[in-house]
């Protein structure tokens, strides 16, 4: 967890208290997921000439309409006012770099350079490059450098390498007549921090020596290819220092490695030849990425060059800037369609939409099964109510999948890879629905138990190939009314436990045949209402049963009969938890009305996946779920159904900074430009008594889902707990007392 602080004072007693701010990850989580931003979202324009990721891990973006400042929900925008030298020099943004000691470096189509401090937010011009005029610095598009001593560095097309001085205005033009350059076709530069400038010609990989004014060269025991097209000279390459130290640089192909200590070289060939080559390389965890030619590449030592991802831009030449982010999430700028988040952590969702129904197409891919022919479904059944909502499923001991519809259960047989169907379960009383079956389970002798829409119980014995009463069909509405409506069911070694639909929870002893019945009870502790859905056990601890219902998740104790009830709250998207299964890791999946929810059962963490991860849409419906015998899980929901292996779900530990945006004080927006400073660079703020009323909005600076990171906070010396806000980003106090 990262925190935030700030300091505020209140003139009168002078005496101090912070805020503080607590991001809470909500979970994002092996492929990808993809998610665009536009103009739509705040963006000031399409074109997407640079993204960088400062010290505070703000995202700052260039376009050719200025310069933006991003949190994850809302773009400040920076842009050149005609006659004010504060402002940038121009909107028209070419590149963006970000320099070890935290600076942002513009450059502009009018070949200007800026110095941005991200903290403050003041710009220094540093100069007008790229003018026909002597002594005036000439270089590249995105070709040049700022080194540690403030001497800016261009590659020229064709001509060698120039630097300028700010301080003497002098430019120096080093090419290989007047220095010991190898080459004078320079492809990339990078400045390492106590060695200095190194650069990489078409034939060697030097480092210049500031004393003698002359370049150590080393020769490349490689052909490179940068292509032999008018004008391949002119494109500049990301020369890359790897977290070992390594430099990094690649063409059209390979990736080629250089040690500054051993100066010993490798390469590793690029799986796809492209126009251009590997131009960005960004690192993030220790891992390296390249793009080329739309396409994103991870490269590691034990493995090598992997196909991570691709841009879906109508053009795949037409990525203008590259950012691996320190969560590791891709950002890829475009010419005219803006920026593309590709989110390697997300768990792909294989999502379909409904040719016909969930049960038909459903079963139809995965088992290659009609499902009108394997449950006999009739229109009558259908016009009543959807199949998918009396699905139902489970697995006996020995891992074997059941799976019931109407009056047909089926097991899965992994040998012969079919279904097998069971004698039908007969409907001992009066059923106009032609429904039946409402829940699968399994006595400790192995035993399918299954309930009837109409209370029955019935164990099937293999030895007769017949469904029997468990106990007197018609006991459970006699006992508790004729409209008692079960949902599912789940037996362990002392009884059977039968979820309603408005009458709470039932459970029936197997020894004893007794009937009790648990209720809404919030006060002692117990339901916290009588509407629930599905049952699922723990994954570890015998004495737990999981219940899906309308008011969150339940976590009831067989001994006691007490529940801990897990809602919004909790962190929940939603109260409505619809369907619900266990994957192989012991981890609970369940559907809400906003998304697919992974909870662990001891820890409490809940990760939430919606529509933007890849799911058909947020809205899920009840019981419309399966666990395949190969680990996969299904959730069915009002727009199409969902496929995936949650086994490959990556744990979430980034924990993400959380960054300062706003301050109003007597619900008016306070501005510290004015004052010399900005709301990044404030330390403390003194405020008269009279101003008392204060508002802090914030923002956990992780971007691939912004909307799901949960937030609490605290006024240390006011609040004696924290305050949990969920996903809003504000704190509010009124009438602060002085001190």
């Amino acid at each position: 967890m990262y925190i935030a602080t700030v300091l505020v004072r209140l003139k009168k007693k002078l005496q101090r208290f912070i805020i503080l701010l607590i991001s809470l990850n909500a979970g994002i989580a092996s492929a990808q997921s993809v998610h665009s931003i536009s103009t739509n979202d705040g963006l000031p324009q399409s074109f997407v000439s640079g993204i960088v990721q400062d010290d505070s891990s703000f995202i700052w973006i260039g376009t050719r309409n200025g310069l933006s400042r991003f949190d994850g929900i809302n773009f400040k925008i920076f842009q050149h006012e005609p006659n004010d030298t504060a402002t940038i020099a121009s909107n028209l943004i070419i590149w963006i770099r970000k320099n070890t000691d935290n600076t942002l470096w513009i450059e502009y189509e009018t070949g200007e350079i800026d110095m941005f401090d991200p903290v403050t937010e003041k710009v220094h011009h540093l100069l007008k490059g790229n003018i026909s005029t002597p002594n005036t610095i000439q270089f590249v598009r995105r070709g040049w450098l700022v080194d540690d001593a403030g001497i800016f560095w261009g590659i020229t097309q064709g001509k060698g390498i120039n630097y300028f001085d700010p301080s003497t205005k002098k430019t120096v033009l080093l090419s290989k007549e007047n220095s010991s350059l190898p080459s004078d076709t320079v492809r990339g530069i990078v400045n390492i921090k106590n060695q200095g400038l190194w650069l990489v010609t078409n034939t060697s990989i030097s480092l210049f020596n500031k004393k003698t004014n002359r370049f150590t060269n080393y020769a490349i025991p490689y052909t490179q290819d940068y292509g032999a097209f008018e004008g391949s000279d002119a494109i500049a390459i990301d020369l890359h220092i790897r977290t070992n130290g390594e430099l990094m640089w690649g063409d059209r192909r390979n990736m080629y490695f250089f040690n500054p200590s051993t100066h010993i070289f490798r390469e590793v060939a690029v799986p796809e030849i492209s126009y251009l080559g590997a131009r960005w390389i960004c690192s993030s965890k220790g891992i390296d990425y390249f793009e080329n030619f739309g396409k994103v590449y991870r490269y590691e030592d034990n493995s090598g060059i992997t196909k991570v991802a691709r841009a879906s831009f109508p053009d795949s030449g037409g990525v203008k800037s590259f950012l691996v982010d320190r969560s590791g999430l891709i950002w890829l700028g475009a010419n005219a369609e803006g920026i593309e988040q590709i989110d390697l952590e997300t768990p792909l969702f294989e999502s379909f939409k409904y040719k016909k129904d969930f049960i038909t197409d459903m079963l139809q891919q995965v088992f290659n099964k009609d499902a009108l022919q394997l449950f006999n479904l009739t229109p009558k059944d259908i016009l009543f109510s959807a199949p998918g909502y009396h699905l139902r499923s489970a697995y006996s001991a020995d891992k074997k999948l059941y799976i019931g519809l109407k009056q047909s259960i089926y097991y899965y047989d992994a040998g012969l890879e079919q279904l097998v169907k069971l004698p039908d379960v007969p409907v001992l009383a009066s059923n106009q629905f032609g429904i039946a079956i409402k829940g699968i389970t399994f006595l400790q002798d192995g035993s399918p138990l299954v309930v009837e829409y109409t209370g029955a119980v019935l164990a099937y014995d293999a030895a007769s190939k017949t469904w029997k009463p468990f106990i007197d069909p018609s006991l459970i509405r006699k006992q508790f009314g004729p409209a008692l409506l079960p949902q599912d069911i789940y037996a362990d070694d002392k009884a059977i436990w039968i979820t309603t639909a408005s009458d709470g929870l039932l459970r029936l002893g197997i020894q004893s045949k007794q009937i009790t019945q648990l209720r809404d009870n919030i006060k002692s502790k117990g339901l916290p209402t009588n509407q629930l859905l599905a049952l699922e056990p723990d994954p570890t601890r015998p004495g737990l049963l999981w219940i899906g219902s309308y008011q969150g998740l339940i976590c009831l104790d067989k001994k006691t009969n007490t529940c801990e009830v897990f809602s919004l709250k909790e962190g929940l998207p939603d109260n409505t938890v619809y369907a619900l299964l266990t994957d192989n890791a012991g981890k609970l999946w369940f559907s809400t009305n906003k998304g697919i929810c992974q909870f662990d059962p001891v820890t409490h963490h809940i990760r939430v996946f919606r529509t933007q991860n890849g799911l058909p849409g947020d809205e899920f419906n009840r019981f419309h779920n399966l666990a395949l015998p190969d680990g996969r899980l299904i959730f069915g929901g009002t727009a199409g159904w969902t496929i995936f292996n949650p086994l490959l779900m990556k744990e979430d530990k980034f924990e993400p900074a959380v960054g300062f945006t706003g301050i109003k004080v007597n619900n008016k927006d306070t501005v510290f430009n004015s004052s010399n400073t900005t709301l990044t660079a404030l330390s403390k703020l003194e405020l008269p008594y009279e101003q008392n009323t204060i508002s802090i909005d914030y923002a956990g600076l992780e971007f691939n889902q912004t909307n799901d990171i949960q937030y609490r906070y605290k006024l240390d010396g006011y609040d004696k707990d924290w305050i949990y806000t969920g996903n809003k980003r504000e704190a509010v106090y009124t009438k602060i007392p002085p001190g």
